[in-house]
């Protein structure tokens, strides 16, 4: 069974029609679909001039199975306000253009 709700709380059923040897009968339980951990993972680069624009990437992925998250909108931030945002890839990756706007050091 592949999952397709929020997550969220539920209730899980089981449920026999009965039939010509057999009584009909059920049970029913609290189920709960958590949402899935991830990992976020930088791969641009360590170092920029500033205000020379660098690509910042990223991928995001699964931790339970390993593979991609995708669609989804990641930020990347550099210091206090320097950031871009991008959409996840069929890899799970994202790449955009930050430009520092800090002072060496800051």
């Amino acid at each position: 069974m592949t999952l397709a709700q929020a997550p969220g709380g539920y209730t899980v059923e089981a449920a026999f029609a009965g039939d010509s040897a057999y009584t009909a009968s059920g049970d029913s339980k609290a189920f709960t679909i958590r949402r899935k951990a991830t990992k976020t993972s930088y791969g641009g680069p360590g170092s920029s001039d500033f205000y020379d624009a660098f690509a910042a990437s990223a991928t995001l992925g699964g931790l339970t199975g390993g593979g991609p998250v995708v669609g989804r909108t990641v930020t990347l931030t550099l210091g206090t306000g320097d950031s871009c945002s991008g959409v996840t890839d069929a890899s799970g990756s994202v790449a955009c253009s930050i430009t520092p706007t800090q002072a060496a050091g800051a």
